[in-house]
């Protein structure tokens, strides 16, 4: 079975390693996220104690999947953020993994409240997972113009779920 692994310098630089655009490092991160992108980036980001950033292997240790926790108000509400899936592995389920996994942490917390993230409605893959893991559509959002595209973000949350 998978589980998220803690960043290492070796895993960031893997997981930086993925991102070749900027367009790609706004639809991974947002237009916060750096670009270009390195391990250094990331395991600053790692750094931040509102941030947990973590990886999942598959079975001979091979990074596939990164995704990152954010601590918001105090606590009771967990962003899921930069969830990212090697390019060479997307459709094999990674992404998915790593939700679920990103998920179970949360719930498995009985002081967090609900989840949330955002996602641009260009990533209809993404868009299309977080709807069948329970995240539903919430006010916010913003426009960017990204390599002169316009991009349009949607922000989705998940409450706990009931024990």
């Amino acid at each position: 079975m998978a589980q998220l692994l803690p960043l290492t310098p070796e895993s960031a630089e893997v997981v930086a390693s993925w991102v070749h655009s900027r367009a790609e490092a706004t639809m991974a991160g947002g237009p916060w996220f750096p670009f270009p992108l390195t391990g250094a980036d990331i395991v600053a980001i790692d750094a931040d104690p509102a941030w947990q950033v973590f990886v999942l292997a598959d079975r001979e240790g091979r990074v596939v999947a990164s995704g990152s926790l954010f601590a918001k108000e105090d606590g009771r509400l967990q962003r899921i953020g930069r969830v990212l899936v090697d390019p060479a592995r997307r459709g094999e389920g990674w992404g998915r993994a790593v939700m679920e996994l990103l998920l179970a942490r949360t719930d498995a917390d009985a002081s967090i409240d609900a989840t949330e993230l955002g996602v641009f409605t260009q990533n209809t893959v993404a868009r299309e997972l977080y709807l069948r893991l329970g995240f539903v559509r919430s006010p916010g959002g913003m426009t960017l113009e990204v390599d002169g595209e316009t991009r349009q973000s949607e922000e989705f949350t998940r409450p706990r779920p009931e024990s």
